[in-house]
């Protein structure tokens, strides 16, 4: 995706934007175009305005040994004739009173001094009149060019022309990488991925927008730090001067007519061109279009019925960033005039524009009002339900608005207000405000207040009393509260009852089906109903339950790197899922796979989205992984925090609250030792036995042994044998594994890597060494576990007591020992070591085994990082 930053005309602020680093996606654009150069060939760069053009040129002819003459097109001067080959030989004695004649020829000349070379920037904007003298010049030899434009086919047409023998590369839209590297240099420290994707969106993947973004935000107190990544403050809105000063000179310089179907396509987001021609104008949008301001997406498919396609703004322009800067009466003709289209718009962009309405004091009618926030609510706009709720913009709420509102509340973590909202309401015995009440109650454990509030009442009428009764199994297994399973598969296939609360009903179901051992069916029953027609009439809030139930479910079998039904990233865009759980899902799986580092990396940007959001104790149980990632690489200090965090969060209950505490393990030994982490672990083993939750009491036994805290490997066989997925079938060898049983081993250390559990293998793997060696026996080491003892390597800093690798120690080495052993640790043979220490391989090889003596280990490979 393109990267724009600042044309070199602007000095100060270009030698700023060159001193970035190369963006990730330019690297094959930037090897082609230099060996194009180097070969003597004229080059062309095109990509938007804002999209690097000018660092890449920059870039290109750092190296480039003779004289650079740079000219920038203008869309002022673009009907003067010759105006850019004046610009261009101005430095030249009496140039003032030369003829163009005479300045062609000075042109043509000015190549026998040496190797130049002429950069074209905003080529696009370039005289007829020049743009012949200049491909004349570079066709005869006399010149070098670089072309900087939007697109070949924007050129003057001579210059076009000559682009059909140039080699030319495309600039595209900034990738996420690049997007990181741009926002992270601009403000000098890390930034949470998702923040990095949001402002990257906001810029419309333009690079000088970004970086002006980023400063704007910098400016204005915009970022908060999160456990050690810095965030955009929830509320924040793109209002700076940069990046609306940039956007206002571009939009300047267009007429009018443009300018008004810019800033109408700016207010409802993208639309069918129809309907843009209606709001605006064909001519106008047809001239947006030609200008590089709007785009036409989609259109005429062959084989299929004729669309017209629709269009949006493009180039970098977003719809916040355009309209930051309009006045405010400008912003309202435009608002109003739009919002008399409403009824011919989806429901996406009635959203977008009724925003804008509401900013300005534009009111909506009642039904329309309730039906847009409404579809607000239902793609997660919080911030949009909230405005359009709002009694100043539109007098008395009606039952259905407060209901919008209070979820809006809630949504935005305006708890009490929520609740204060539907009082009256409430007091009315209304049956949607007494689910809703019911739900916030439940979502921070409070089961006393969720009962009281669906109990039956004698004024309710068919079919309230089985409603009532149906939300109160849900929403008290969402919480944490005990209800068969059976149950809740009664509701669900309940057709008495509404969509809502059915979807809810299978998705706790699944999601206890799970912890009891049959995750796979669980997984299989969520992505039948995903695939089917049926997931298009369950509500978006229950569709992202059952998203994260099916995650779950992959994760208790094991098998989560597995096809989820085939669906594309569009499918799960439309979700809308919250950026903190793609984290969270990353982040645990690796955790699954053994790589804490990249889990703790995840998590912590998680962490920094989630923000104190704790419904249903997720936050406890972010905290928890995160928590589980830390002591997994020795990091005392944040798997303390981290844990004393859940360990305060966990009051909220939830369905995860029994794995959240598993979760907490390793961080529980690590920080207060083995007594406190045993008897942790047997509170956390007699409950999974007492509530018969097969697959956490598999995990719980796995853990206790993984950490030292028992050694009863047939309790662990046992209970994985009734429990489903690969994961669980590599458990169940594990008591003949260690027993001596090679074929056991072979299957368990293959199981494991097959599914990509990479730490459980190399455990397993290195602990049937160590019992062979205690034993007296010799143990054959198969391919599978010689693959596990590699994988070791890719998991550097990981250290768990099965394993019996020993954390060097600064108290217990010399300094010379340390430093030895931690390049050990890191992979370096002993040459290497000596070379970076100046030592010789006979005395790195001194300091390792008096240092092996110390720590009372025999190999590099017992070795682990030390602790942080």
């Amino acid at each position: 995706m393109g990267a724009k930053l600042r044309s070199a005309a602007v000095s100060s602020e270009g030698a700023a934007i060159a001193a970035l680093a190369p963006l990730p996606s330019r690297a094959g654009a930037d090897s082609a175009a230099r060996a194009s150069w180097a070969a003597g060939h004229h080059v062309a760069a095109f990509g938007d305005p804002g999209s690097g053009r000018t660092v890449f040129a920059e870039r290109l002819l750092r190296a480039w040994p003779g004289r650079v003459h740079r000219i920038t097109g203008s869309p002022a001067l673009r009907e003067i004739q010759f105006a850019a080959l004046a610009a261009l030989t101005a430095h030249a004695p009496d140039a003032g009173t030369r003829s163009p004649t005479q300045l062609i020829a000075a042109l043509a000349a000015a190549g026998d001094s040496g190797e130049r070379a002429v950069l074209l920037d905003d080529a696009d904007y370039i005289d007829d009149a020049s743009a012949a003298a200049l491909a004349q010049a570079a066709l005869s030899g006399s010149l070098r060019l670089l072309i900087l434009g939007t697109s070949a086919e924007r050129l003057p047409a001579s210059l076009r022309a000559a682009a059909l023998e140039i080699d030319h590369v495309r600039l595209e839209a900034i990738t996420l990488d690049d997007a990181r590297v741009i926002a992270e240099a601009a403000l000098g420290t890390a930034l949470a991925l998702h923040d990095v994707d949001r402002l990257r969106h906001l810029a419309g993947s333009n690079a000088r927008y970004l970086r002006a973004l980023v400063l704007d935000a910098r400016d204005s107190d915009g970022f908060r730090e999160v456990y050690g990544y810095t965030a955009l403050r929830e509320g924040w809105v793109p209002n700076g001067r940069r990046v609306g000063e940039l956007i206002s000179l571009r939009l300047s310089i267009q007429p009018a007519p443009v300018r008004e179907a810019v800033l109408l396509l700016a207010l409802t987001g993208e639309v069918p061109v129809p309907l843009a021609e209606r709001l605006a104008t064909p001519e106008s949008v047809r001239l947006a279009v030609s200008a590089g301001l709007a785009e036409l997406v989609g259109g005429p498919v062959p084989g299929r019925a004729r669309t017209p396609g629709s269009i949006r703004v493009c180039g970098g322009l977003t719809s916040p960033t355009v309209l930051a800067r309009v006045p405010e009466p400008e912003l309202r003709t435009h608002a109003e005039h739009a919002l008399r289209h409403t009824e011919e718009m989806t429901a996406a962009t009635a959203i977008t524009v009724a925003i804008h309405a509401s900013q300005v004091g534009v009111t909506l009618d009642a039904t329309r009002r309730e039906a847009i926030a409404g579809e607000a609510l239902r793609s997660r706009q919080f911030d949009a339900a909230l405005l359009l709720t709002d009694p100043v913009h539109g007098g008395e709420l009606s039952d259905e608005l407060c209901l919008l509102r209070s979820r809006a509340l809630f949504e935005s973590g305006l708890h009490d207000d929520a609740h204060e909202i539907l009082a009256p309401m409430l007091a009315a015995g209304d049956l949607e405000a007494r689910v809703w009440s019911a739900k916030m109650s439940a979502a921070f454990g409070l089961t006393d207040a969720l009962d009281a509030t669906l109990a039956p009442r004698p004024t309710d009428e068919h079919p309230a009393p089985e409603v009532l009764a149906a939300w109160r199994d849900v929403l008290l297994t969402k919480a944490g509260g005990i209800v068969p399973a059976s149950a809740l598969r009664a509701h669900a296939d309940s057709a008495a009852l509404g969509s809502e609360v059915r979807a809810a009903a299978l998705q706790s179901a699944l999601l206890l089906d799970v912890f009891a051992g049959q995750a796979g069916a669980a997984a299989g029953e969520a992505i039948a109903l995903m695939s089917s027609p049926e997931w298009e009439i369950v509500p978006l809030t229950e569709q992202g339950d059952l998203v994260v139930t099916l995650f779950q479910a992959l994760l208790a079998t094991g098998s989560v790197t597995g096809d989820l039904a085939g669906w594309d990233d569009d499918g799960w865009a439309a979700l809308r899922i919250m950026p903190t759980l793609y984290l969270f899902a990353d982040g645990r799986r690796s955790i699954e796979a053994g790589n804490a580092k990249a889990a703790a990396d995840l998590l912590h940007q998680a962490l920094a989205a989630n923000g104190t959001e704790n419904r249903f104790g997720i936050g406890a149980n972010l905290a928890a992984a995160t928590a589980a990632a830390s002591a997994m690489l020795g990091d005392v200090e944040s798997a303390t925090e981290l844990r004393d965090a859940a360990l305060q969060l966990l009051a909220a209950g939830g369905a995860l609250h029994d794995e959240t505490e598993r979760l907490l393990l390793p961080a529980q030994l690590l920080s207060d030792g083995p007594a406190a982490a045993t008897a942790h672990w047997h509170r956390l083993r007699d409950r999974a036995h007492r509530t018969e939750q097969r697959y956490l009491l598999m995990r719980v036994l796995h853990d206790g042994w993984r950490l030292g805290l028992h050694e009863d490997l047939a309790a662990l066989s046992a209970t994985a044998a009734q429990v489903q997925g690969p994961l669980a079938a590599a458990l169940a060898q594990y008591a003949n594994a260690a027993g001596g049983d090679g074929i056991a081993l072979e299957r368990a250390v293959s199981g494991h890597l097959a599914t990509g559990h990479l730490l459980f293998a190399a455990e397993l793997t290195t602990f049937a060494i160590h019992a062979s060696r205690q034993d007296g026996r010799r143990l054959p080491v198969s391919p599978a576990m010689h693959r596990s003892l590699a994988a070791l390597a890719e998991l550097r800093g990981v250290n768990t007591p099965i394993m019996k690798r020993v954390r060097i120690d600064r108290e217990t080495l010399t300094e010379r020992e340390f430093q030895v052993c931690a390049a050990a640790v890191s992979g370096s043979s002993n040459s290497e070591i000596a070379d970076l220490l100046f030592l010789s391989t006979r005395t790195v090889e001194g300091h390792l085994q008096r240092a092996f003596g110390k720590l009372g280990v025999d190999t590099r490979g017992q070795l682990a990082p030390a602790r942080l």
